[in-house]
């Protein structure tokens, strides 16, 4: 998990929002590690995302009885909400917390 964080908020899309909103992206990892709690997925009763490698972010999610999820993998975008967790892109994400 924290090496796919790394490499996600790495990407060079993002440079640019970083920049743009003065981020510090170590000093993100460091306060975002800091934060987090770690769950054990929960095994789900049935397949839910069309790709079931997707699955094991739902059954966490569930687990850490999350309120959203939130992707860029359009195998769960697709679904817009789990047993009432949203999943949303980032920039829809954004907009609804600063809204």
């Amino acid at each position: 998990m924290k090496l796919e964080l790394s490499d996600t908020v790495d990407k060079p899309r993002l440079k640019d929002e970083w920049t743009k909103r003065a981020i510090d992206v170590p000093t993100l990892l460091t306060q975002y590690h800091e934060m987090v709690e770690f769950v054990q997925p929960i095994a789900l009763a049935q397949p839910v995302s069309r790709d079931p490698d997707d699955d094991i972010v739902i059954a966490t999610a569930l687990a850490a009885r999350a309120d959203m999820i939130v992707t860029g993998d359009m195998d769960l975008l697709t679904l817009g909400s789990h047993n009432g967790i949203q999943i949303m892109n980032a920039h829809d994400t954004v907009a609804t917390l600063d809204g």
